[in-house]
């Protein structure tokens, strides 16, 4: 596996290069992602080299942007892990702390992986957690109580506000990695992330190594508390967008 475009990505972010320990980790969980894609349909990117750049160099883009303080994370529709687990690895080994993170997805084989993937690595603070968002957002365990909320390639914004920003606590902040769709999905549903308490979406364009198309990190601060309301059930949330 190359990592060099990694580094060179990481620099271009000015972050620091990937710590040996870090490219063993990632090394162990590319051959697991690849030797159980067939069981557990994970991703249709199955070259060394490509998961490199496209799933791991996309999933630390966020360490640009997080707040020092944030320790408590998670990962919304979180399929193989992306962006959460490779960004908590990264996270806990240059900054030398642990991380929480919390990798929600609602298909049991997912979290099913995850779990086998943080024993193989010896991942410490990861949970895996089967469950949905709309319904996790009502837990008093864990509504407004992460620090930073992550998602990629989940929803359209119209319909993520609602499942990520009852999650993310006052002063927090929810980070979704989009295509550059993204701006114009936060335009149409401005009113939607006010009203669930969210603040003005900010947007940081990033291109991966190679030919990959412009991206985009869209940040919106949680800056006051979400209405009881909500998250309604994804039956509503998709009918009606806020």
């Amino acid at each position: 596996m190359n990592f060099a475009p990694v580094d060179t990505y990481l620099a271009a972010l000015g972050l620091p290069a990937l710590p040996q320990s870090v490219r063993e980790r990632f090394a162990r969980y590319a051959e697991l992602l690849i030797c159980e894609n067939e069981k557990y349909n994970l991703t249709a990117v199955t070259d060394p080299d490509e998961v490199a750049v496209r799933h791991f160099a996309d999933s630390l883009t966020p360490a640009a942007y997080l707040p020092q303080d944030a320790r408590r994370m998670i990962d919304v529709g979180c399929g193989a892990g992306f962006p959460g687990l490779p960004l908590k690895i990264y996270l806990d080994a240059v900054r030398g702390e642990n991380h929480g993170l919390t990798m929600l997805d609602a298909t049991g084989k997912k979290t099913e992986f995850l779990r086998m993937v943080c024993r193989e690595l010896e991942i410490s603070g990861g949970e895996p957690l089967q469950g949905r968002a709309e319904e996790l957002g009502h837990d008093p365990a864990r509504r407004e109580s992460y620090d930073v909320v992550l998602s990629r390639a989940v929803s359209a914004m119209d319909k993520l506000d609602e499942l990520c920003l009852p999650l993310c606590r006052v002063g927090g902040v929810f980070l979704a990695l989009k295509s550059a769709a993204g701006r114009e999905e936060c335009e149409r549903c401005a009113a939607g992330i006010a009203k669930l308490g969210g603040g003005t979406p900010q947007f940081d364009p990033y291109q991966l190594p190679g030919d990959q198309p412009e991206s985009l990190v869209v940040r919106i601060p949680k800056i006051s508390p979400t209405p009881k309301a909500y998250p309604r059930a994804f039956g509503a949330i998709k009918k009606r967008p806020l």
